[in-house]
């Protein structure tokens, strides 16, 4: 997911501090860039109170890297770990209430994406599964859901501008989709959940190996 990014937020959620890049998304890079976000906020690791991780859908090494650092952490320090979709998590913490796509980049051609309903009672509700799809195909599904915007991460969105309908509006996510799982992972009831990840096979692909 265009390498990665990790977030440190604060109590009550005032502060955040960002590392976006591809040393968080490699397995000997990701503690010692944890550690490093810490030290910034005067922080170590025994300090957390929570573990936040993207349960995907990205990258299968990515996701896998993601979930074993992260309970691997949790174990460690007896902290809750709780794992969130990062489309689910773009979708609720967007900050608008109207339909809306979620939409990531996954590989160099590659989108995954999931579409999500008007928010009601402070939550939003998918109106599909997520699915993995090439960019051409999701610029074509677009199609289907008039008035929805489209929130997408910043290296997708610069891919499509040109390309989805004049009248489809654009949102701009960023790179630092940590800090959407974080928050959108402090609002959970169940920090005890399995953290299972998602994992999506590209539909438009006739032939794709076996990556599990």
């Amino acid at each position: 997911m265009a390498g990665g990014s990790i977030a440190l937020i604060t109590e009550g959620h005032r502060g955040v501090i960002k590392r976006e890049g591809n040393d968080s998304s490699r397995a000997e890079k990701i503690i010692p860039a944890i550690v490093d976000v810490l030290a910034e906020g005067n922080l170590t690791v025994s300090d957390l109170d929570m573990i936040a991780v993207s349960t995907g859908p990205g990258s299968y090494s990515g996701i896998r890297i993601g979930l074993a650092t992260a309970l691997g952490l949790g174990n460690a320090l007896n902290a809750p770990c709780v794992g969130v979709s990062v489309l689910e998590a773009m979708a609720h913490m967007a900050g608008s209430d109207a339909p809306l796509i979620a939409a990531i980049p996954v590989g160099k051609g590659d989108v995954a994406w999931q579409p999500f309903e008007s928010e009601t009672d402070g939550r939003r509700k998918a109106s599909t599964q997520s699915e993995l799809v090439s960019v051409s195909t999701f610029v074509d599904n677009l199609k289907l859901f008039p008035g929805f915007t489209v929130f997408a991460q910043t290296d997708l969105l610069r891919r499509i501008v040109q390309l989805v309908p004049e009248t489809t509006p654009l949102i701009d996510a960023g790179t630092g989709l940590a800090e959407f799982v974080g928050r959108f992972a402090a609002l959970q009831k169940e920090p005890g959940r399995q953290a299972q990840p998602i994992y999506l096979r590209n539909r438009d692909a006739s032939i794709r190996p076996n990556a599990y």
